[in-house]
C-alpha cells in the first residue's frame, strides 16, 4: 500500500533513550556545575580570602594589644569600656567587618551565577521532558486515528517526520505549529484545487489538464512531504485512500493546534474535489 519510511518504528527506542537522558540530566548538571574551572577558582578565592583575613586580624590584634596593654585595664562590659576597647582595636575589628562583607558580596555574586546556571539547566530539562511527553502523545494519537481511518500507520505514516515538520522547536518547549508545516499543507491544498479547477472549467484554456495519473503523482508527493504515504491505485481506490489521509491530517491539525483559527484554512475535507 505504501513505502515504509522506517522512522516511526524507531520512535519508542528514541523516546526511551531520551527519558533516560532526562532522568540523569539534573544530577549530571549539578556535577558539571561543581566541576567547572571557575567554580574551583571561586572556592580557592574564598578560602584564601578567609585565611588572609584571619592572619591579618591576628597580627593587627596582637600588635594593638602589645602596644596598648597598660591602657586596657581589667575586664569590663560597660558601654564606656566597649567604646574604649573599640578605640584601641579599631583597625583589626574594621578589617574583619569589611573583609567578611567583601567575601559575602563575592559569594553572593558567584552564588547567583550558580543558581542561574542551575535554573537554565532545569528549564532545558523541563523542556526536554515536555518534548518527550508531547511526542509520545502525538504518536499515540496518530496511531489511534490511523486505525480509525483505515490507514496502516506502521507502513504508511512516518510519525517522526510528521512531528518534526509540525513542531520543529518542541525540544525547546515551543509546540506551536510551524509555518513550514502550514506551507506543506497549503501545498497539498493547492494540488487538490489545481485538479478540481481543471475539471470545473472545461471550456477555459487551463495551464493544467487533469489526468488521474498526474493527479495521483502530485498528491503522493505532497502527502509524503508531510509524513503520510499512499501509493498509486485504481482511481476509485485512490480516492478512498486520499479521503482517509485527509481525514487523518485534519484530525491531527485540529487536535494539536492551539486554536481553531490557526488551522481554519488548512481543513482538507472542506476542499471541493470534483474529480471524486
Amino acid at each position: 500500500m505504501a513505502t515504509n519510511f522506517g522512522a516511526s518504528t524507531n520512535i519508542l527506542s528514541k523516546i526511551s533513550v531520551a527519558k533516560r537522558i532526562v532522568q540523569n540530566k539534573w544530577g549530571s548538571s549539578v556535577k558539571a556545575v561543581s566541576s567547572m574551572p571557575w567554580m574551583k577558582i571561586y572556592l580557592a578565592f574564598i578560602f584564601l580570602a578567609i585565611f588572609l583575613l584571619v592572619i591579618s586580624f591576628s597580627f593587627s590584634f596582637v600588635a594593638d594589644y602589645v602596644g596598648n596593654r597598660d591602657a586596657l585595664g581589667g575586664i569590663c562590659f560597660s558601654s564606656e569600656c566597649l567604646v574604649h576597647f573599640y578605640s584601641i582595636f579599631r583597625v583589626p575589628i574594621d578589617l574583619v567587618i569589611e573583609g567578611f562583607t567583601l567575601i559575602a558580596f563575592v559569594a553572593a555574586i558567584f552564588g547567583s551565577i550558580i543558581a542561574l546556571g542551575n535554573y537554565h539547566v532545569s528549564v532545558k530539562s523541563s523542556a526536554l521532558a515536555g518534548h518527550i511527553s508531547h511526542l509520545k502523545l502525538f504518536q499515540d494519537y496518530v496511531e489511534g486515528e490511523s486505525i480509525k481511518a483505515g490507514i496502516d500507520h506502521r507502513n504508511c505514516v512516518d510519525i517522526y517526520l510528521w512531528y518534526r515538520n509540525m513542531f520543529p522547536d518542541s525540544s525547546q518547549g515551543d509546540v506551536k505549529i510551524s509555518d513550514y508545516y502550514k506551507n506543506l499543507v497549503k501545498r497539498l491544498i493547492h494540488e487538490v484545487e489545481r485538479s478540481d479547477s481543471s475539471l470545473r472549467a472545461p471550456n477555459v484554456v487551463e495551464k493544467y489538464t487533469f489526468t488521474n495519473g498526474d493527479h495521483q503523482r502530485r498528491l503522493i508527493e505532497a502527502l509524503a512531504s508531510i509524513g503520510v504515504s499512499i501509493s498509486r491505485k485504481e482511481p476509485k481506490i485512490f480516492s478512498e485512500l486520499e479521503t482517509s489521509a485527509f481525514r487523518l491530517i485534519d484530525s491531527v491539525n485540529l487536535t494539536f493546534s492551539k486554536s481553531i483559527d490557526e488551522v481554519l484554512d488548512m481543513q482538507l475535507l472542506e476542499i471541493r474535489r470534483s474529480y471524486l
